[in-house]
């Protein structure tokens, strides 16, 4: 990869994506939950045709690695409103719960 410019930076990306595909597995295409409602429901949207089994594997992945009980898939790309509810079965209210930023630069927290 030296050949490449920035060859050396991109394969150390490269490699950490792999360790966090590794570790994690498939469904978590971006870094964060797009909304945390009152720290406690993940709301992840989406704009696409049709919802498909991956994104909602992936939303299940949010609440399963932040430790959230609920969380919204909601798909604004369709002709129809699309949406999923989920439940996180291995939620334990034991864990202490780490604080979320969404992508929102303004807050972590949207409300109403």
């Amino acid at each position: 990869m030296a050949d490449y410019k920035f060859g050396e930076t991109t394969e150390k990306i490269i490699g950490s994506s792999f360790k966090v595909h590794g570790t994690l597995g498939n469904g978590f295409q971006e870094v964060r939950v797009d909304f945390l409602v009152e720290e406690k429901i993940s709301v992840e949207l989406k704009a696409i045709t049709n919802l498909e089994d991956v994104h909602i594997a992936q939303a299940m992945n949010y609440l399963e690695a932040y430790n959230l009980e609920i969380g919204l898939l909601i798909n604004l790309g369709s002709k129809r409103s699309q949406f999923h509810r989920l439940t996180n079965k291995k939620y334990n209210p034991l864990i202490v719960q780490h604080s979320i930023k969404s992508n929102s630069s303004q807050s972590s927290q949207f409300r109403q």
